[in-house]
Order: C-alpha cells, then sequence, then structure tokens
C-alpha cells in the first residue's frame, strides 16, 4: 500500500531541484518524536518507507502522515534492509523531482546537529563518519572485518563503510542502488563500490553518532551475517571480474 505519494514522469537529472530526507522504517519506539524533531529543524520533506512494521508502528506512522511535508510507503511485509534502502532509492529517482537526498537511520542515531552539518554541505558525494564511536564489542568485529576486505578486494578506502548519514545526488544514488543485489544485510558496503566506481569516492566528515542497541547484530546472529557478508563481497568481486 502506497500512502501520501504521486507518480509523475522520470525526469532528467538536470531539471530536479530541492533535497528531501530518506529514512527506513521498521519498529522504531519513538519514531514520531524523531520525525517530528528532523521536520522543526531541518525544514524539508521527509519520505518514510516502512519494511514491515507491526501495528504500533504502523498506527504512528499513520499519525505522522497528515503532516503534509511527511510523506509514507506502507510496506507490512519485510523485506530486509538492503532491499528496502535499494527500492527507497530508485522510488526517490523514479517518483519524485529532488535533485538530492539526505539518507539517515530511523533510530536517531545521528544527531540533528550532524544531519544539518552535513544538509549544509550543499554537496551531493557527502558521508558523515562516526566519531567517538562505541558499539558493542561483537559489533565492532563485524566493522574491523569489513574495512580490510573491501580495500584488498577493491582499493576502496572509507574510515565509516556503513554510514548512514549521506547527502547524495538522487540519479548517482538510483544508478547505484540499482545493481546491488548481493548483500542480505549490510548493503552499504555493496552500494559504495559500485558508487565509486561510477562517480570518485565519497568525501566524508566527522559527525556524532549514539549507538542504539538493536538486536539485528546480537552474539547469536553475527556469525551467520558475518559469512553472508563476506559471500557477498566475494561474489561482486567475481562479478566485476565477470566471472559470475
Amino acid at each position: 500500500m502506497v500512502v501520501g505519494f504521486s507518480s509523475t514522469d522520470l525526469p532528467y537529472p538536470d531539471a530536479r531541484k530541492g533535497v528531501a530526507l530518506v529514512t527506513l522504517v521498521y519498529r522504531e519506539p519513538d519514531i514520531i518524536q524523531t520525525v517530528k524533531a528532523w521536520k522543526d529543524a531541518l525544514n524539508i520533506p521527509i519520505y518514510i518507507f516502512a519494511d514491515g512494521v507491526d501495528d504500533k508502528t504502523s498506527a504512528d506512522l499513520e499519525y505522522l502522515y497528515l503532516d503534509g511535508q511527511i510523506h509514507l510507503q506502507m510496506q507490512l511485509a519485510r523485506k530486509g534492509y538492503p532491499r528496502a534502502m535499494r527500492e527507497a532509492m530508485i522510488y526517490m529517482f523514479q517518483k519524485t523531482t529532488y535533485e538530492k537526498i539526505l539518507v539517515t537511520d530511523s533510530d536517531a542515531c545521528y544527531s540533528i546537529e550532524s544531519l544539518q552539518s552535513v544538509l549544509n554541505t550543499g554537496a551531493d558525494n557527502i558521508s558523515g563518519y562516526r566519531v567517538g564511536r562505541n558499539e558493542v564489542w561483537y559489533r565492532n568485529l563485524y566493522i574491523k572485518m569489513e574495512k580490510p576486505l573491501m580495500f584488498l578486494l577493491f582499493g576502496l578506502r572509507m574510515q565509516d563503510f556503513t554510514a548512514v548519514c549521506r547527502l547524495m545526488n538522487a540519479h548517482s544514488a538510483y544508478i547505484a542502488a540499482s545493481q546491488c543485489k548481493y548483500s542480505k544485510f549490510g548493503f552499504w558496503a555493496e552500494f559504495d563500490v559500485y558508487w565509486l566506481n561510477a562517480f570518485g569516492a565519497f568525501k566524508e566528515i566527522p559527525v556524532e553518532y549514539t549507538a542504539v542497541p538493536t538486536k539485528i547484530y546480537s552474539p547469536k546472529k553475527l556469525p551467520k551475517i558475518i559469512v553472508q557478508e563476506v559471500l557477498a563481497i566475494l561474489k561482486l568481486r567475481l562479478h566485476r571480474w565477470h566471472i559470475i
């Protein structure tokens, strides 16, 4: 079910204007307060893509829809983060006319000041890397595994591959996201490879970040996630060598 969107003809990149915030929602408990804070501070349209929501979150989102500056796409069956993010970026280029998108997480782990600093650059290839990051040990393990692997296989250097505080050209994001297909959990490492190949490296600036507890990267699930992500990165490398 799509709520609050009107389809438009696909606009040429040079005819696009403005910026909108894009976020995915699963079951964040404080989504109303988070979105209201974004709206008051940033004063830009907000597009919320719900990736499988329970009744409470659905009710919260319907409440937010009463605000004309907030737009919703409701998806009751969960797709998973990579597919949902990919489809959100494709939607923003195909169904809206914004030149840029500010993509962030919906759990308020990035401060308003961080979002504002990224937005104020006015650039279209900015990623905020997290300073003073204090994650649980098993999530740090996942992060440390990814960095050397991405450099070894792709020569890609970034301070923060998994950052979700990014200001991007909507057309460029569409091109990179459209090619993503291997990652089942992470999305961003694969996205960065396609982005780098087409548009060069992201410019990174420091941003404030507060770690939020998550069940996705729990110790019980982490081994499976690491194996799946390593396989995804290896498949991507083989794909770029035209082996698969």
